[in-house]
Order: structure tokens, then C-alpha cells, then sequence
């Protein structure tokens, strides 16, 4: 069901799923290995994938561990903070502490273990291990 090469497109897709589509459509093709009930939604949690829904459509596609899709042909699991800000310039955190490129709408990530404080510019080593895409509204 889920193409793991797949391009993660910020604000429209990753996985081979867009943001609006039926999650039904998924469950059809695709058994979660857990589903977890969340405010107007569902979470559904796949072995390399997530995917959270609102109303029945796809809301948010997570990515983690074995996804090889990158964001522009560039970006993806395993590469590190300053690998981003080379590629497509300043990380900062949201107000969900969420790390999201300036420029870049629709995506954040998460990386591994920050060893060096709470400051991104210590911690530029660090590795991306999850990759978010949602609908940005303007």
C-alpha cells in the first residue's frame, strides 16, 4: 500500500498518500497495526508510516526508520540538521516545539536525541528519524 521511495512533498504527500484523501481508501488496502482515537479523528499507525485523519480524510502523514523518500530530492530519514539548513536554510521551532524550515510549509520533523543543549545550532549533527507532511493553511 505504501511506497516508501516515495517523494515527501510538503503540504501535499508522502508515502504515496496526499492530504485529503479518504482514509478509508487506505484501511481498504492496508491493515494498521494499531488505530488510536484522537479529537475529530483517528490515528492509524503502519510499520514505517503514520497517518492521522479528521473527518474521515487524511489530515497528517508521518514517516520514520525505513523510508527512503527524500523532500526535493535532497532531504530525508537519516540526514542531519545541517544537511537541511545547506539544502534549504534556517530550521527553527514552532510553538509545538516542532522543527520546521523556514520557507517550507507543510512539513516538520523530529530528530534524534539533541546531546549538545536545547539549541539547534549545537545540535546541527543530530539526525532527522521522523518526517511530518500536513496541509499548511495561509
Amino acid at each position: 500500500m505504501f511506497d516508501l521511495n516515495a517523494p515527501i512533498i510538503p503540504n501535499i504527500s508522502a508515502a504515496g498518500i496526499k492530504i485529503g484523501q479518504s482514509a478509508a481508501k487506505i484501511l481498504a488496502a492496508a491493515t494498521p497495526a494499531s488505530i488510536n482515537q484522537i479529537e475529530n479523528g483517528q490515528q492509524l499507525c503502519f510499520e514505517n508510516v503514520n497517518v492521522w485523519t479528521k473527518n474521515g480524510l487524511v489530515d497528517q502523514i508521518g514517516v520514520y526508520a525505513e523510508y527512503q523518500g527524500t523532500i526535493k530530492g535532497i532531504i530525508g530519514i537519516g540526514s542531519t540538521m545541517s544537511d537541511v539548513q545547506a539544502a534549504f536554510g534556517k530550521i527553527i521551532e514552532d510553538d509545538e516545539d516542532n522543527l520546521i524550515i523556514v520557507g517550507i510549509p507543510g512539513c516538520y520533523f523530529e530528530t534524534e536525541e539533541w546531546k549538545h543543549g536545547h539549541n539547534i545550532e549545537n545540535n546541527l549533527d543530530s539526525r532527522l528519524i521522523e518526517i511530518f507532511v500536513f496541509a499548511h493553511e495561509t
